[in-house]
């Protein structure tokens, strides 16, 4: 498994793929339920958070203190 300190040098890089998926997909795809498997320790809750996205998230993740 991955360790938090691992995972928290992701931020930046997670952070630049979803505005990539949504330069070439569009906001439609947040709309509804959005299902995000493997959530790690929620970078797509923060994203969505802070675009002010209000779909549905349901996040799953092996290790439950993840999520």
């Amino acid at each position: 498994m991955f360790s938090t300190k691992i995972y928290s040098s992701w931020h930046e890089t997670q952070h630049e793929k979803y505005v990539q998926i949504l330069d070439k997909i569009g906001m439609d795809i947040f709309s509804g339920k959005i299902l995000d498997i493997g959530s790690g320790p929620g970078y797509l809750k923060e994203f969505l958070h802070e675009r002010e996205i209000t779909a549905e998230l349901v996040s799953l993740d092996i290790e439950n203190s993840r999520i």
